[in-house]
């Protein structure tokens, strides 16, 4: 099942990253918008990783998205690839600043989408899954 989110339009101030990537830089580290986010979907150079619980993800996702929970990330960063770029998403964006912030101690090219899955106005993986299973 695909559903797609109401806009809430967010107006922001970008700046080309050396990566050439739109981010925003503020206190909490580097954040891209959804509209710039959904333009790396597909790309094999860009990796959307969900860091919300299981049930979340179980129930919504953005399409191809790599689940690693917040409480588990520092455990399972050696599944990461450091060439990669990433895109961290939660549902309002608290959590995934949080997760942005520890892989960037850890070196990884990575943004937290501004607003989360909330603001997300793109198609959704709505099928239910079970992560236990998979």
């Amino acid at each position: 099942n695909i559903r797609i989110n109401i806009y809430k339009p967010t107006f922001l101030i970008f700046f080309y990253s050396a990566a050439s990537t739109k981010y925003l830089v503020t206190e909490e580290g580097e954040t891209i918008s959804a509209i710039e986010a959904e333009k790396h979907i597909g790309e094999p150079q860009s990796i959307f990783l969900d860091c919300r619980y299981d049930r979340e993800y179980e129930e919504e996702r953005i399409p191809e998205a790599k689940f690693i929970p917040l409480h588990e990330l520092r455990l399972r960063t050696g599944e990461l690839e450091p060439d990669k770029e990433y895109i961290v998403y939660c549902r309002s964006g608290r959590r995934s600043r949080a997760a942005a912030f520890l892989l960037q101690e850890r070196q990884f090219k990575v943004a937290s989408l501004v607003g989360g899955l909330k603001n997300w106005p793109f198609a959704i993986d709505s099928e239910t899954i079970n992560v236990s299973e998979g």
